[in-house]
């Protein structure tokens, strides 16, 4: 895995305008910086063109966790003066060293948020990785539902009886006016006390 770095343009001119052929730029971090368990490189030089441009390679502060910045500074060849010396923080994308010459350095990050930094890229990993497991189980279990023969049919079931006619109400006791009623036949013989 390499360390990612973005184009920062850069290019000089001499106080009437020319550009400055040749230019020495550097950029220099002002302090160390680490990246996914790689030391940041602590300095690019880069030598400007006929036009007095340059692109040097730098890593994106933005991605630190020190609140790094960089140092450039670039010397005229013919005068071996030093004609530019700023401070610098590098963007996460492209750009030119004019545009970011002012941008406050970004803040440095403590452990703590270094740690949860570290466990929500943890996190969204996981998370990656449990939704193409979820996708492999579902297709899966697709394959799996086309090559299982169908279930068997519920055979119909046969018409029901014809109606019955209701059972009887259950027997209830008769009263004993009703038993009095009944003939003699009918009636228990009373025993005889002695």
């Amino acid at each position: 895995m390499s360390i990612p770095t973005v184009a920062v343009t850069c290019t000089a001119y001499d106080q009437n305008g020319n550009p400055v052929a040749g230019g020495l730029f550097r950029a220099r971090l002002d302090r160390t910086e680490t990246y996914n368990g790689f030391v940041v490189p602590e300095q690019v030089i880069g030598t400007a063109d006929a036009n007095g441009t340059v692109v040097l390679q730098l890593w994106p502060n933005a991605l630190g966790v020190a609140g790094s910045s960089y140092r450039v500074t670039a010397i005229n060849p013919d005068t071996k003066q030093q004609y530019l010396n700023t401070t610098a923080v590098v963007p996460n994308s492209a750009c030119n060293l004019h545009e970011i010459i002012v941008a406050a350095p970004y803040p440095p990050v403590d452990a703590s948020e270094q740690a949860l930094i570290a466990a929500q890229g943890a996190l969204a990993l996981v998370t990656a990785q449990a939704g193409i497991a979820t996708a492999a189980a579902t297709e899966a279990e697709g394959f799996a539902d086309d090559a299982r023969p169908a279930p068997p049919q519920p055979r119909p079931r046969p018409p029901p009886h014809p109606a019955q006619p209701p059972p009887p109400p259950p027997k209830q006791a008769r009263p004993a006016q009703a038993q009095q009623m009944l003939p003699q036949a009918h009636q228990r013989p009373q025993r005889k006390q002695d």
